[in-house]
């Protein structure tokens, strides 16, 4: 059976990925938590992994900022980090595989494209978006120099019960009562289960390129009513976007803290959406419908 490494082993995704991977790898997991086979912080030092791994699925990544984070913070983590990752592999031995998740943040599109592939230009300007440019800059040219395989997934937004970011947030406030629809909730978003993510790394081992890994489109008020099913809510106000506009504007006065300023109400009322047509050609990617339930 093949070794297998897998950064941010007690992040959201890690803790997602590490179980379904057990069948398939012998896995290792690095991170941060003291439940990581390897404790450390990529952002501070270069770890010592104690031998070689034939497949290294780096996921460790700094992508939902807190009130105390700041536009360096994504350098360190995302770029910084994945440079001592690369060294500490040079020391134990370079593996086979190297399988680098990243986002399809690095187009720059916040709202109003439909089916962006692979082929459109690295726009993002936004600290996380340019760390992961850099990011893949990076492994391109140590993957070539070091004669391994690189396999970079770009994601969009992930659904599970433990979602961070504007994912979470959705889930928390709906599960909680504190959620209205906003107008039809017709916008499409391009999501994926973070389930499916571990079945998608056999596929990846030993594979060079690219790839948007997209499991369904799907309209918000939809991916609504999957979340109110799941979470025992039979009703969801709507109010109407007009209403909503005034709200978002006082949300970018107070800051954070209210639920909604007009990034957020882009996100939900106006359509997003990446096509997984490379990865389902290339990759046989075929995951199932996109489905909500709480563990």
């Amino acid at each position: 059976m093949d070794s297998l490494l897998l950064t941010g082993g007690s992040g959201f995704v890690g803790r997602h990925m590490a179980p379904h991977l057990r069948g398939r790898y012998r896995v290792a997991t690095l991170g941060r938590g003291a439940s990581n086979d390897i404790r450390a912080d990529l952002s501070e030092s270069v770890p010592e992994l104690g031998g070689r791994f034939d497949v290294v699925v780096h996921a460790a990544a700094l992508a939902h900022p807190s009130r105390h984070t700041l536009p360096d913070d994504y350098m360190a983590v995302n770029v910084d980090g994945t440079r001592r990752l690369c060294e500490s592999l040079e020391h134990a031995g370079v593996p086979r595989s190297l399988i680098f998740l990243s986002s399809v943040a690095v187009y720059g599109c916040d709202d109003g494209a439909a089916g962006v592939d692979e082929s459109w230009p690295l726009a993002g300007t936004s600290p996380y978006a340019r760390s992961k440019i850099l990011g893949e800059q990076f492994l391109r040219e140590w993957c070539g120099t070091h004669g391994v395989h690189l396999a970079i997934v770009r994601l969009p937004v992930l659904l599970g019960a433990d979602a961070p970011g504007n994912m979470g947030r959705m889930i928390r406030g709906i599960s909680r009562g504190f959620y209205v629809g906003i107008g039809r909730g017709c916008g499409m978003r391009s999501l994926t289960s973070v389930d499916d993510l571990a079945g998608l790394i056999p596929l990846l081992d030993g594979r060079d390129g690219v790839w948007n890994i997209v499991g369904q489109d799907i309209m918000v008020r939809d991916l609504e009513r999957m979340i109110c099913a799941a979470v025992g809510r039979r009703f969801l106000p709507r109010i109407p976007t007009v209403c909503a506009k005034a709200a978002a504007c006082a949300g970018d006065c107070l800051g954070n803290k209210f639920p909604l300023n007009n990034y957020r109400l882009r996100v939900i009322t106006r359509s997003l959406t990446f096509s997984s047509a490379a990865a389902r050609r290339d990759l046989g990617w075929n995951p199932a419908p996109i489905s909500f339930r709480l563990p």
